[in-house]
């Protein structure tokens, strides 16, 4: 009976090496599709939500520049930026 060959263990460990490689780029497919399914979900969510707060956010926001209130500091005597033009 003969000792392995030196070719013998070059083989095995090429065909090793290329399973985990075939193996690496399964779980990378795999991972890619999920990570890719997830952020579709969330950006659903993320849609749902802005057309939940958009007339919320605008009613805030038009009630607060309604009476203007970034005019002037009766205590302090200052403008704001916008009143002054800059």
């Amino acid at each position: 009976m003969e000792m392995l060959s030196k070719e013998l263990v070059i083989g095995t460990l090429f065909v090793a090496f290329v399973g985990v490689c075939v193996s690496s780029l399964g779980w990378i497919a795999t991972t890619l599709i999920h990570v890719d399914k997830t952020i579709a979900v969330i950006a659903v969510q993320v849609e749902a939500n802005n057309n939940m707060l958009l007339p919320m956010w605008e009613e805030f926001t038009g009630r607060t520049y309604d009476d203007n209130l970034a005019q002037f500091d009766s205590k302090t005597n200052i403008r704001s930026a916008v009143q002054k033009g800059l």
